[in-house]
């Protein structure tokens, strides 16, 4: 059982069919198909090279295009979440993901929440 920074508890286990489950969550991973969206960015790189070849910065990205940029990187193309959530709370969930999997010091800010949290409902 984990407990999340914002107070919600979530068990973790792998289905049979490789299924992960998390709380209410399903996660599911299939073969690493290729990214859209990181697609996407090679193209808008490539346009604006194209049109502005002496222009030192690069162009605006959609902030919802880097998520997903990222999200394909760190947690595969194929991620999804089956829950009917809006984007900004699926926003929420890749981000808690890719900061678990790769910061040692945000893990370390969620156990000492977690602390935090027990001690406040043990008084």
């Amino acid at each position: 059982l984990q407990l999340r920074p914002y107070g919600l508890a979530l068990a973790e286990r792998q289905s049979p069919s490789g299924v992960l489950l998390r709380g209410g969550l399903m996660l599911f991973r299939r073969k690493n198909p290729e990214s859209k969206d990181i697609r996407k960015f090679v193209d808008i790189l490539y346009q604006f090279e194209k049109e502005h070849p002496d222009e030192l910065c690069p162009p605006e990205t959609d902030p919802q295009l880097v998520v997903n940029c990222l999200c394909d990187v760190f947690l595969g193309a194929d991620w999804y979440t089956a829950m009917p959530m809006n984007t900004k709370q699926v926003n929420t969930i890749i981000l808690d993901n890719i900061l678990r999997m790769h910061s040692k010091e945000f893990r370390k800010m969620v156990k000492e929440k977690q602390k935090e949290w027990r001690n406040s409902n043990a008084s």
